[in-house]
């Protein structure tokens, strides 16, 4: 009977084996920020610490809305820095009146096996005077982290409320996603225009298309726009695990009870069959 039990625990942890795993990596970016007026430009220079217990692989800074990626080291071992600063006119991002602008940018690196990883930030790029909150951004079913089965399709509702007493136009909204889970907002055409106190409501579809399974990503939405010739720029962030689907687990489960049953009972069978002759 004991080779029954070592039989079915080595295919148990068979069928439960998920690949290796860095022990721990955390990519931290901080930024320091000119914005010169003067010449029109915004220069920023980003340290990325790694607060991990294992090295990080082609640590990079990704620029989704420019299509552009910069390496800031090729190995980060644990606790240590690397360091990158870029200058962007205002051109590039879209700076032509006073306000608040937004960066959407991404930490890319990868985990001792060179699976790829990536973690997505916003830089705040002020130019005073700036616009009070003027957007309520509501999430279906609050902030808390929702859970995506992998390769399978999430779709989240959020509302888009004109929190002022004055019209909004919604120039720009943009998802905040990692390169792991593909996102997009469902029918939405933009400019929009949002009366005082109105709201809009939208779809955003999200499907987990290389993250590994119990991998946690921040994602979000950034609406940008204009009122009374100011500039805003205002984001709702949350959290997203990548989750096996269920029907996976149960029939993993079942073919483990079917092969124990049929250990069980082959046992017996192979004994009577030796006794007899």
């Amino acid at each position: 009977m004991n080779w029954c039990l070592s039989l079915f625990l080595s295919l148990a942890m068979c069928t439960i084996a998920r690949p290796a795993l860095a022990t721990y990596l955390r990519l931290v970016p901080v930024f320091r920020m000119n914005v010169d007026e003067a010449n029109k430009k915004v220069t920023i220079a980003w340290t990325v610490t790694n607060e991990g217990d294992e090295a990080a692989e082609a640590v990079a800074l990704d620029f989704p809305a420019f299509s552009e990626a910069y390496t800031m080291s090729s190995e980060l071992p644990p606790r240590s820095s690397a360091t990158k600063t870029l200058v962007f006119p205002f051109a590039k991002l879209g700076i032509d009146k006073r306000g608040t602008y937004s960066l959407i940018y991404r930490i890319n690196y990868k985990d001792a096996n060179m699976f790829p990883f990536s973690a997505t930030h916003l830089a705040s790029i002020p130019l005073p005077p700036e616009v009070s909150r003027v957007l309520l951004l509501h999430l279906e079913g609050g902030t808390r982290p929702v859970s995506i089965v992998q390769q399978r399709k999430k779709t989240m509702t959020l509302k888009v409320q004109n929190a002022s007493q004055k019209e909004l136009n919604l120039e720009k909204l943009e998802v905040l996603a990692p390169v792991e889970i593909l996102a997009r907002l469902d029918d939405v055409v933009t400019p929009v225009r949002l009366a005082a106190g109105a709201e809009r409501t939208l779809k955003l579809s999200l499907i987990s298309s290389q993250a590994l399974i119990g991998s946690a990503y921040a994602v979000g939405l950034l609406v940008s726009g204009t009122t009374e010739g100011k500039h805003f720029s205002e984001a709702v962030t949350f959290v997203a695990n990548i989750v096996e689907s269920s029907y996976n687990t149960r029939m993993m489960i079942m073919a483990l009870v079917i092969i124990v049953l049929a250990l069980l009972w082959w046992n017996p069978f192979t004994m009577r069959v030796r006794k007899r002759k």
